[in-house]
């Protein structure tokens, strides 16, 4: 939840990583954010790369990574802070294909 007099919003242009780019610009610029420990709802969701957005993994990480290319041309990062982020991204993004790529080898391997 966002409150109204904040006055950044989601980027409607941008398809994927919409949500984390709003998170990251808002943090960055020095807005108090918090964690709400009750859950609000509750919904099921297959693993990330079943179905959905999150079936391209390589839009997810190509899009990730421009959300901090864009906070660095904005002067939200600086060019350390850049790099680590962009190094983790990949790296986070290697660590999720990898993990589909067993999760796939595992449901293939299953009786039918």
């Amino acid at each position: 939840m966002v409150r109204r007099g904040v006055g950044l919003r989601f980027n409607a242009e941008r398809r994927y990583a919409e949500d984390y780019e709003l998170w990251l610009r808002l943090h960055l610029s020095g807005k108090r954010l918090g964690r709400i420990p009750t859950p609000l709802s509750v919904s099921y969701k297959r693993p990330f790369g079943d179905s959905g957005l999150s079936a391209n993994l390589l839009a997810m990480a190509r899009n990730q990574l421009h959300v901090y290319y864009r906070a660095r041309a904005d002067r939200l990062l600086g060019f350390g802070e850049w790099l680590l982020a962009s190094a983790w991204s990949v790296a986070r993004s290697g660590r999720r294909f990898a993990k589909y790529l067993a999760f796939r080898a595992i449901e293939n391997r299953r009786p039918r």
